[in-house]
């Protein structure tokens, strides 16, 4: 398992499931606080098995002495895994299929772990400034 920076607003990061792996994709803290969210699209390009779990920590504990783990945080489903969401209901629900989530960041940083076999995936990020949704 390695950590690996996401380049956000370079495009998507594409995932090939081979060769199969885990990965966790930091995202960042949420632009020093002017982004209050993160929307993030999982699209399944070629046919395979994906996982994916949303975590985060305090954007002000990177750093220090004594860093934190990253853990698993709920986000806001609108569609998740190939089925119409629950806005208004937070969803720690692992992503296995397409879907398009809001992920609280206000003052977090933020990351996706990820967990893959054979197909392709294009996960698109996109930074939306103003207060969490």
């Amino acid at each position: 398992m390695a950590n690996v920076l996401f380049p956000i607003g370079g495009g998507p990061l594409i995932i090939d499931g081979a060769p199969n792996g885990t990965n966790t994709y930091i995202l960042g803290d949420a632009s020093q606080g002017f982004v209050g969210t993160f929307a993030i699209q999982v699209y399944e390009r070629v046919a395979g098995t994906i996982s994916i779990t949303v975590q985060g920590r305090s954007r002000l504990a990177v750093g220090t002495a004594t860093t934190p783990p990253l853990e698993p945080i709920p986000y806001l489903p609108l569609h998740l895994n190939n089925a119409v969401g629950t806005y208004g209901t937070g969803s720690s629900v692992a992503i296995t299929d397409n879907s398009l989530i809001l992920v609280p960041a206000t003052g977090m940083d933020i990351a996706l772990d990820v967990t893959y076999t054979d197909g392709s995936w294009d996960i698109y990020v996109v930074p939306v400034i103003g207060a969490a949704a």
